[in-house]
């Protein structure tokens, strides 16, 4: 035949330069759509020599630490002199304005000295916004700042 010539073959650059181009505008519009915040975390330090004392053991400071299960968040003390508590939940949602009055109790108490961190603890099928709300409750409460500083921490199994 006259001018013909074998099959013809579909040329793919076109489309995958458009391709290209609307993943990078998806990329560029998400980037500006969704809001990432940070949680600040504060990382313990490890200390190495033992004759590396901060205070004296009558001067240290206890922390608590925030226990979150299935059926109650539990506030556990680090030493004797701080005592436990636990708020149970309140059908399917935690209480979070409690928690926040509890550890107000455990921050104005005079005879308790407490770090300005607490560590803070989850079991593994605790959906994650509800660890959130735990962390927002006991950074502050209506009458100012609580517990600033969390370590998030593992549970022992």
């Amino acid at each position: 035949m006259a001018g013909g010539g074998g099959e013809g073959e579909i040329n793919l650059v076109p489309y995958l330069d458009i391709m290209i181009n609307l993943i990078m505008f998806m990329l560029t519009v998400t980037a500006y759509i969704v809001d990432i915040r940070e949680a600040p975390v504060l990382v313990p330090t490890l200390v190495n020599d033992p004759g590396q004392s901060s205070a004296p053991p009558e001067e240290q400071k206890g922390f608590l630490t925030i226990a979150i299960s299935n059926r109650a968040i539990s506030i556990l003390g680090s030493n004797d002199q701080i005592p436990a508590a636990e708020i149970l939940k309140e059908g399917k949602t935690y209480p979070f304005a409690k928690l926040s009055a509890v550890l107000r109790q455990y921050k104005d108490s005079p005879t308790i000295k407490l770090t300005e961190a607490i560590q803070l603890t989850a079991d593994s099928s605790i959906p994650y916004s509800d660890v959130i709300s735990v962390m927002d409750a006991a950074r502050s409460d209506a009458s100012g700042s609580l517990f600033p500083g969390i370590q998030l921490a593992l549970a022992a199994r």
